[in-house]
């Protein structure tokens, strides 16, 4: 993970252009994008991964050889799978739990 952060800022300007641009035609700097991607969530770097993630589903793009999960299916389980992540879904969840109901009259209906 530290060789990540430490090579992290000499792509964040190309995934920047990468993002401005949009999508054109398909490409093998796609793999390139998915996997700096990839580092960027694997670094914690979830702000920074979203408008990733969003491009990579919006175009459709494959993770790199080596991955067996789509974009969007990678995200969630490597975000998931860090233990402060759980925890912090556990202490939300058990907040909600504690909450009041609210009564039939409270719901706000369309």
């Amino acid at each position: 993970v530290e060789a990540k952060i430490q090579m992290m800022p000499a792509y964040r300007a190309w995934c920047d252009g990468v993002l401005a641009a949009g999508k054109v035609d398909p490409s093998p700097l796609d793999q390139v994008f998915t996997t700096i991607m990839a580092w960027t969530i694997d670094i914690g770097d979830y702000m920074t991964a979203l408008p990733m993630l969003e491009h990579a589903m919006l175009h459709k793009l494959d993770m790199p050889a080596g991955f067996s999960r789509d974009p969007i299916t990678f995200a969630i389980d490597q975000i998931c799978d860090r233990r402060e992540m759980r925890d912090r879904l556990a202490d939300l969840l058990a907040l909600l739990m504690r909450q009041p109901k609210p009564q039939d009259s409270e719901l706000v209906t369309a």
